[in-house]
């Protein structure tokens, strides 16, 4: 007799050799009457279930769950019973996440960066043995054939990351799909499609417009005898030797509050570039006086009867670029401004650099209404 037991489910199973049937009941049976002698009978395991025992009546009958045989050894005059126990297996849980080389989890990145897939496999019961493939799609739905499908991965403790799978594509959109090969306790499972987009990277350019800087105007302190703007720009993160800054910029003065009519300066427009010279660190500092307020414009201001005067900086941009003067994605990481007047006090330490840094200091002589009469002079010679 073959008995059988169904753990967390019921389902139809298959017997061949003797006795052979089917059984489709929790606790069912299937008898067959024999001469004395040695027989054999075989369940098909249904997908999606496990043999997990066999045991036997008697001291001489046997199972094996390996062939999914019992071998019976009957007697005369004897009943054995052999009862084949079958467990439903459990559906195992899928988690992924795309991941760059240095594990961050990612679903976009720029041209020229590598990824891969990992993934977590969980479920109600024991912790998921096994292995998982992981297949690379050339869309973001993962349907049709994949592109190309890794070996498997053995799970460790649930999990594996695919570091030995890596893509670098270009620009598009692209998918992964984990495949789970199940185990003992867990049926197979495919995870989800995890999209990445894929875009050039933007050329490293930093715009800023409507700077306003009032130094002050007089009397001028002793360690303010150079007057301008000095601006500290620099890179971080990965910024090769071999490239340069270009740098464009317009500005002019701009009087306030004179007793006497005096009008802005003309614009002044300043280009030039900034070579890079890493050195192998990590952050490259680049140095320079963008523009001044000359003394002339001072003596000007202070004859007209100005409170004050105001370096207005219209526009500036500074553009990563190659040898060839063509902006360059070859800068990874940000702009930084660090902007002060020589003798006063810092301006600005930013990263990014706000849209407008203002510092203001009172000025000697008569505070009057602002009119028209006379020119500044352009805020750089």
């Amino acid at each position: 007799t073959i008995k059988k037991v169904m753990v967390g489910g019921t389902g139809t199973f298959t017997f061949t050799g003797s006795p052979s049937g089917t059984i489709s009941t929790n606790n069912g049976t299937v008898t067959q009457s024999v001469i004395p002698g040695t027989y054999s009978a075989t369940e098909t395991v249904p997908t999606g279930w496990t043999l997990t025992g066999i045991s036997c009546s008697d001291t001489d009958s046997t199972g094996n769950t390996g062939t999914a045989t019992a071998t019976f050894n009957v007697a005369a005059g004897e009943d054995v019973t052999c009862t084949f126990t079958n467990t439903k297996k459990l559906t195992a849980n899928i988690t992924t996440n795309i991941h760059n080389a240095s594990h961050g989890v990612v679903t976009g990145v720029t041209t020229g960066i590598t990824v891969h897939d990992s993934v977590t496999v969980s479920g109600s019961g024991v912790t998921p043995t096994g292995t998982v493939t992981f297949s690379w799609f050339t869309n973001g739905n993962c349907t049709g054939e994949a592109s190309t499908s890794s070996s498997p991965f053995s799970l460790v403790s649930g999990s594996v990351d695919g570091t030995t799978f890596t893509q670098t594509p270009g620009v598009g959109t692209f998918g992964f799909q984990a495949n789970y090969s199940g185990d003992g306790v867990y049926n197979p499972n495919v995870g989800p499609c995890e999209q990445l987009t894929v875009v050039a990277p933007t050329p490293h350019i930093l715009e800023l417009n409507n700077l306003q800087f009032v130094p002050i105007l007089a009397p001028l302190p002793k360690a303010y005898k150079s007057p301008g703007v000095q601006v500290n720009l620099s890179f971080t993160d990965t910024f090769h030797d071999g490239l340069r800054v270009d740098v464009t910029t317009r500005a002019r003065n701009v009087a306030n509050n004179c007793a006497n009519p005096l009008p802005p300066s003309t614009e002044t427009l300043k280009q030039f570039s900034v070579p890079v010279t890493q050195g192998g660190v990590d952050t490259v500092p680049l140095s320079f006086k963008l523009f001044e307020i000359t003394s002339t414009a001072v003596k000007t201001a202070k004859k007209a009867k100005c409170t004050s005067i105001t370096l207005e900086v219209l526009a500036f941009s500074a553009t990563a670029v190659d040898s060839a003067g063509t902006p360059t994605t070859a800068a990874i990481g940000t702009f930084c401004m660090n902007i002060s007047i020589p003798g006063l006090a810092l301006i600005s330490t930013t990263c990014p650099v706000p849209l407008q840094a203002n510092r203001a200091a009172p000025a000697s002589g008569r505070a009057a209404p602002a009119s028209a009469r006379g020119s500044l002079e352009s805020p750089q010679r």
